[in-house]
């Protein structure tokens, strides 16, 4: 029998499809297993199609993580107001850093090749969030991206820690939880510091809240019509909340931390259904149009693989 070529598929899929052979379980047993609760710990308990979905929900966490990095790092840093700024937000920076990490080492643990993860992939192969593709402009957006979008990743990932299927990644979160919060808070202290200061320092959040404030909307994905990979991952029990559930608590936490501020946020409340919605209509074609021509962070990537 001649070997399989993979010689037309991306790193990704190339290692994916030599370590479907490792898995053992059939997938009926596998939904059987998780939705009692119980964990998979190893490539052989896992049936073809879970070590897939498990594969690209961790890839896109953790591409997003590093990508966010490249995205702070400028405004983060030599964008910071003062010294405590730039110095939590390297922080910041560090943080994103090693939650990626940990993911690439659990991948590498499975069997994939981390080196290749890092340095071999075409921009295209990632999976991150695109909100990251470009880097921040200044310091208030910094502020808007970990006020909403380190906000979502700790809803996202709290839910992981508390639900995912996958005993290694689960356990892992906890660290990367606490990290998130630190930068959730940090987001809502400058909300505060920008949003109550200077008429200037007040226009500069104002204008980055106009600027992000759809972008972490879609990084929360559609609230009624979640997609299948979303499906397989609920299904496979790698996390629990519905898209609707984490953006009704997203926006619970954005409308309280902005309530007292001057600067106005598109979220509304509907005290008869005890239900948040966003003030303006989402584009949700638009943005999966974006997403699909984006070439990727191109920028970032070459960072990231020392080719810049």
């Amino acid at each position: 029998m001649q070997p399989r070529v993979y010689d037309d598929m991306g790193v990704v899929e190339r290692q994916l499809e030599e370590l479907k052979s490792e898995c053992k379980a059939d997938d009926d047993v596998v939904v059987s297993r998780v939705s009692r609760g119980e964990t998979i710990e190893t490539i052989e308990e896992m049936s073809p199609n879970y070590l897939e979905t498990l594969v690209e929900f961790m890839l896109t966490q953790h591409d997003t993580e590093i990508m966010s990095a490249c995205a702070y790092h400028p405004a983060a840093t030599q964008k910071a107001p003062t010294l405590d700024a730039k110095i939590s937000g390297s922080a910041v920076v560090q943080d994103e850093v090693g939650h990626a990490n940990l993911g690439y080492r659990v991948l590498s643990d499975l069997g994939f090749d981390k080196e290749a993860l890092m340095y071999e992939r075409d921009p295209k192969e990632w999976r991150n969030m695109r909100v990251f593709d470009e880097p921040f402009e200044n310091f208030a957006e910094f502020a808007c991206g970990v006020g909403f979008y380190d906000r979502a990743g700790t809803i996202q990932i709290g839910d992981i820690e508390e639900n995912c299927s996958f005993g290694p990644w689960r356990r892992y979160e906890r660290k990367v939880v606490a990290e998130e919060g630190f930068h959730k808070r940090l987001g809502d202290m400058w909300f505060k510091r920008l949003g109550s200061g200077t008429p200037e320092q007040q226009q500069a959040l104002q204008d980055a809240v106009d600027k992000m404030f759809p972008k972490a909307i879609a990084f929360l994905g559609h609230p009624e019509n979640e997609g299948k990979a979303i499906q397989q991952i609920r299904e496979y029990s790698l996390r629990k909340g519905t898209n609707h559930e984490h953006r009704q608590e997203w926006l619970r936490q954005v409308y309280e931390t902005f309530d007292s501020l001057e600067v106005d946020i598109p979220i509304g409340y509907d005290e008869s259904e005890d239900e948040y919605d966003v003030t303006f209509d989402m584009d949700w074609k638009g943005v999966y149009s974006e997403w699909k021509e984006s070439p990727g962070p191109v920028d970032h990537i070459q960072t990231v693989q020392g080719v810049a």
